[in-house]
């Protein structure tokens, strides 16, 4: 799945979901609590750029493209992402971003990031592009 990975992102929260919110895994609460409290005894904090605590999340390569244009970005600067340069902030506006896994973390995060301003409100994510199937 490497070769669709096309960036290191940081992404506000309230702009990653999940595919099937319905079906999906229910939230477990005392795991939930269990990050909040490791977040907060941390002397790091919620440590969001470290690679274990990474979020995968995939998007077509048309909507990187207009999400990229919005954020002033190309997918060159996402590319230096990968080689260990800073991660740069998506403006994703209205459009949302779709995570394979990490509902727990990123309830979590919500909670402990709630009172932090608005530009500190995000995770790191590992974008994936695909292009949609033909009909």
């Amino acid at each position: 799945m490497d070769e669709y990975l096309v960036g290191i992102v940081h992404i506000d929260i309230s702009s990653l979901v999940f595919q099937d919110e319905v079906e999906a895994r229910q939230i477990d609460d005392a795991k939930v609590q269990k990050l909040i409290n490791i977040f907060t005894t941390s002397s790091n904090g919620c440590e969001r750029d470290e690679l274990e605590n990474r979020i995968p999340a995939l998007i077509s390569s048309r909507e990187l493209d207009h999400i990229l244009q919005i954020s002033r970005l190309t997918r060159d600067d996402l590319q230096k992402s990968l080689l260990g340069g800073g991660y740069p902030k998506l403006n994703i506006l209205n459009n949302k971003i779709y995570c394979l896994h990490g509902r727990h973390r990123l309830r979590a995060a919500a909670a402990f990031l709630r009172n932090s301003e608005l530009d500190n409100y995000w995770w790191t994510i590992e974008l994936y592009a695909f292009e949609p199937e033909s009909k």
